[in-house]
């Protein structure tokens, strides 16, 4: 569970977590599905998920609250065995974000250097690919990318997430934004900005 590169909850996804016990009864290891969940969020006990055999439970964070506790009690039939245990979220570290990548024709996407402020123009042109990170997984594909360059707005030549940029001579800069914005759940948005400089 501690893995950091594990899929993070944020605000308004739908988040399930799954309960893996080992409860033993007189040597022997109790079967999952002969075992009682009792799920609990924020210390109110949830019906409808709770029950014989219910080792997952889903839930869906409401909007503007942030923190949350879902614990579960497992116990065994005869509630001769019982374990509880919890675990805490706070949905406002983990707020969408945009990272910017440079994509060559040959390499592919430097993943492994993100750009961050600002970056040089090396050759004719740049291409640069935004990956949104902690929006809704299940809403990926209906994100909206607004791109600008110096405050107006420009279209991708490929993907939605992807443009190519091209110096025309002489030196200077341009300022290139990005916001992405979930039309599905409205509070996962992000804006990103990268000062490109080009000439000598």
């Amino acid at each position: 569970f501690w893995y950091k590169g594990k899929a993070l909850p944020v605000e308004e996804s739908s988040i399930k977590i799954t309960a893996v016990p080992f409860l033993f009864s007189k040597g022997v290891k109790i079967k999952s599905s002969n075992l009682i969940y009792e799920w609990y969020v924020n210390f109110e006990k949830d019906i409808n998920m709770s029950g014989a055999g219910k080792n997952s439970f889903v839930f869906n964070p409401q909007i503007y609250e942030t923190e949350y506790t879902v614990s579960v009690k497992v116990s065994s039939l005869d509630s001769s065995v019982v374990f509880e245990k919890g675990i805490t979220f706070d949905l406002e570290k983990n707020a969408p974000k945009i990272i910017f990548y440079e994509n060559r024709p040959i390499e592919g996407v430097l993943y492994n250097n993100a750009l961050n402020g600002e970056t040089q123009l090396n050759g004719g042109e740049i291409s640069v690919k935004a990956e949104p990170y902690f929006f809704s997984k299940r809403n990926m594909g209906s994100l909206k990318y607004e791109w600008t360059m110096n405050g107006e707005g420009i279209s991708p030549d490929e993907a939605p997430n992807i443009v190519t940029l091209r110096a025309e001579g002489g030196s200077g800069s341009a300022n290139i934004g990005l916001k992405i914005n979930n039309p599905i759940n409205i509070l996962q948005f992000a804006e990103k900005f990268l000062q490109i400089n080009y000439g000598q």
